[in-house]
């Protein structure tokens, strides 16, 4: 009964120091938004470069959003 015990214990224990994720988006900073007919479709597309502020190496994002005729970025 007290390896039962104990086997519970250790188990919270490791449980409270595993990683927590987070829901917050790190890219938090908008370096550049740039709007352009990328794909030669006649419809305005949409270039954004974000930073991760949070990180030591500062990496970037580069997303880019095509429109479609219904008019949503997709």
């Amino acid at each position: 009964m007290k390896q039962f015990v104990l086997t519970i214990c250790i188990l919270f224990q490791l449980k409270g120091m595993a990683q927590t994720t987070s829901s917050e988006n790190p890219f938090n900073h908008k370096i550049l938004e740039v709007s352009g007919d990328l794909n030669k479709d006649g419809l305005p597309d949409k270039a954004v470069v974000t930073q991760d502020t949070l990180s030591d190496t500062s990496p970037y994002r580069l997303q880019v959003f095509f429109k479609e005729p219904t008019g949503q970025f997709n």
